[in-house]
């Protein structure tokens, strides 16, 4: 069980699984995404993600696949983040759109 390797484990190693895991996902939404855009006239997906798994999407490795999911979407939600957090997900992509 994954509650497990949480508690028993490593924090470390239990950080890098968390991240791969989250790099998996942002991947598997990103050709979802990509893939509907493709296929369905004029879709609209918003992107939900809450404070604890942005914090890993946001680590410099994941950075631009959680950029280019989020551009994909016509609007992200991020429930539960800090001020930091939420700039960290802004101001990319108003240095894109200037």
């Amino acid at each position: 069980m994954l509650t497990e390797f949480f508690f028993q484990g490593d924090l470390v190693e239990s950080a890098r699984f968390i991240k791969e895991e989250v790099k998996k996902e942002l991947k598997k939404y990103l050709e979802e995404a990509q893939h509907y855009l493709h296929s369905a006239p004029g879709p609209k997906l918003t992107l939900v993600i809450d404070g604890k798994c942005l914090m890993y999407a946001l680590d410099p490795t994941l950075r631009v696949l959680l950029l280019n999911l989020s551009l994909n979407c016509t609007s992200v939600v991020c429930c539960r983040v800090s001020p930091l957090q939420k700039a960290q997900v802004i101001f990319p992509v108003e240095d894109l759109s200037i």
